[in-house]
This record gives structure tokens, sequence and C-alpha cells, in this order.
């Protein structure tokens, strides 16, 4: 928060729950003290002022306090910025991976790497 204005924010689902993961409505459960760290944003105005680094490191010392044992995440590839900050966070990268599908056309989609933090 900066002049009483939202600055960056973190959505986090917490297990145990099934968490959508496409537009199929097929889901996978989080088990239970398992959260995957989803929605991030941080305002291009803050960007570069340690806000992420920040950010991150209060909401996994909240759920650390809550017995979360396994924290995941999932970021661009072409997001270098957050890469190398989730990993100094103690994240390590899980995999990469590239997919096709077909929908009268065809698509190539990446889908991020998955990062994961185990405490």
């Amino acid at each position: 928060e900066e002049n009483g204005r939202i600055v960056a924010f973190q959505w986090v689902a917490l297990g145990p729950r099934a968490l959508p993961i496409d537009p199929l409505e097929r889901s996978i459960q989080l088990p239970e003290r398992y959260a995957h760290l989803m929605r991030c944003r941080v305002l291009k105005t803050v960007r570069g002022q340690g806000v992420l680094p920040a950010l991150e490191a209060q909401v996994l010392a909240w759920l650390s306090a809550r017995g979360f044992q396994t924290v995941t995440t999932d970021i661009g590839h072409d997001n270098a910025l957050s890469l190398k900050t989730f990993e100094h966070l103690g994240f390590m990268r899980c995999y990469d991976a590239t997919f096709r599908r077909w929908a009268g056309t065809r698509h190539e989609n990446t889908i991020p790497s998955e990062l994961s933090r185990c405490t």
C-alpha cells in the first residue's frame, strides 16, 4: 500500500480444495497444507522498488505460520524478473512445457514454468 492505494496483490489457493485448470472445467485437487500462488500484480509505477520480493516474503511467512508445507506458482518463460525473484525466495523450477491443441486452427501455447518451494 502506498498513500492509501493498493500497489500489489497476490491471490493464493489453499488446499485442500479443487483448483480449476482450464476452460473445460477440469481441476486438480490441492492436498492439505499445499498452497498455489495464483494471480499477482504490481503496479508499473512501483516496479523495481522491491515490492514483489517484500509482498511474497510476507505471503510465505503467513503460509508458514499456518502450517503450509508446499507452495507452488507458475510464471511465464518471458518473465525473467519474477523467475529470478521467486528463485531467490527459495523456489526451484519443476518443469517447463509446451503443448499444442486444435480448436479449428492450430495454436501453440507454452505452459509457464512451475516453481515449487517446500518447507
